[in-house]
C-alpha cells in the first residue's frame, strides 16, 4: 500500500499550518474513503527537524519504495531514493497555500477539495476552532 507522509506534523494553529496533524489526517482519510482507497493507504506524520538529512532519514523510516512528490524541497531531500512525479499533479491549482488564501479572501475554494473535506473545513471554521485570516501568504513552489 501507499504511505502518505504529512509534513510539519507538530504544527497547528499557525499561519501556514492552521490545522493539526489529526485534522489533516482526517481530511486525507475522508478523501481516501470517498475514493475507495483508504484501506490501501497508511498516513504518517513527519515533524519538522530543520535538518534535511535527518528529515530524509525519518521519512525513509516509514518504509516506502518510491517517493511520489511534486515538491522540489522533498525531491532534493530524497534524491538518494527512487522518485516519481505524481500523475495529474497541478500545483498551481491544487495548492494548500492557494486554498488558504482563497479562504482568507472570502473567495470560492470548495471546488478545489473533495466534498467530505469541504464539510470538515467548513465545520472547523464555523466553530471558531480554526481561523484562516489576515494577509495572503506568498505562494511558493516548495511548500504544500
Amino acid at each position: 500500500g501507499a504511505v502518505i507522509a504529512v509534513g510539519s506534523s507538530q504544527a497547528a494553529r499557525e499561519r501556514a499550518n492552521p490545522f493539526s496533524f489529526a485534522e489533516r489526517k482526517e481530511m486525507l482519510e475522508r478523501a481516501l474513503r470517498a475514493a475507495g482507497a483508504l484501506d490501501r493507504c497508511r498516513i504518517a506524520g513527519v515533524p519538522d527537524v530543520h535538518n534535511d538529512v535527518r528529515w530524509a532519514a525519518s521519512v525513509q523510516g516509514l518504509g516506502f519504495q518510491v517517493a511520489v512528490t511534486g515538491n522540489p524541497w522533498v525531491k532534493r531531500c530524497l534524491r538518494a531514493y527512487p522518485q516519481q512525479e505524481p500523475a495529474l499533479f497541478q500545483p498551481e491549482r491544487y495548492n494548500a497555500t492557494r486554498i488558504r488564501n482563497l479562504i482568507r479572501a472570502g473567495r470560492p475554494w470548495q471546488d478545489l477539495v473533495p466534498p467530505t473535506v469541504v464539510d470538515q473545513v467548513t465545520s472547523l471554521l464555523a466553530s471558531g476552532a480554526v481561523a484562516i485570516t489576515g494577509e495572503p501568504e506568498p505562494l511558493s513552489t516548495a511548500a504544500d
